[in-house]
């Protein structure tokens, strides 16, 4: 369920039921300007839009094309990127909800991340990859193999003042990415 509450006195607004898998509601919306854009794996995505004071919305578009279970989506230069339950990561525009195109980069859905126009994609066999988003694809620039840990790689990547840091288990790595 997607829930607007007053942040004086906690008076709920509105709610958007919002079916998810086993209760499990693990993407953070996207918010930009008076825009919030939501998933989940069962419902897929919605967009809406926020009246000025919060207290009412209107949809503008809601699809299947980006039911994203876990690991985030990325709001970039106008496109919602992240991966399907199938396993395509996705490009989508934010203003239409249109599919521009879908990716087969890992053969695995995962989380994503930003910085410094590449997307970092964090797949469930545990590969994680550098991604330059094109106009017309996702280039995958490079990738290895996150080989510490235990369990299933399901964190979302974490970058943080030229760090890139991925948690796998009991094992926390970090990554200098910073340019050269």
């Amino acid at each position: 369920m997607f829930v607007c509450l007053d942040s004086e006195n906690g008076k709920v607004f509105w709610t958007i039921p919002h079916e998810t898998y086993n209760n499990i509601s693990a993407v953070t919306p996207q918010c930009h300007g008076d825009y919030a854009y939501f998933t989940s794996q069962l419902t897929g995505g919605t967009k809406i839009k926020l009246s000025q004071e919060g207290s009412a919305y209107t949809e503008i578009w809601s699809n299947q094309a980006l039911d994203c279970l876990h690991g985030g989506v990325v709001l970039h230069e106008g496109n919602l990127y992240g991966s399907d339950s199938k396993g395509y990561w996705i490009c989508q525009d934010y203003e239409t909800g249109k599919i521009k195109f879908k990716e087969k980069l890992f053969e695995a859905k995962g989380s994503i991340t930003y910085a410094d126009g590449m997307l970092y994609c964090y797949c469930e066999k545990g590969i994680l990859g550098l991604v330059k988003p094109t106009e017309t694809g996702m280039d995958l620039i490079s990738s290895f193999n996150i080989s510490l840990g235990t369990h299933e790689h399901w964190t979302l990547p974490v970058i943080y003042d030229g760090c890139l840091y991925v948690r796998h288990g009991d094992v926390l790595m970090a990554f200098d990415i910073k340019k050269r």
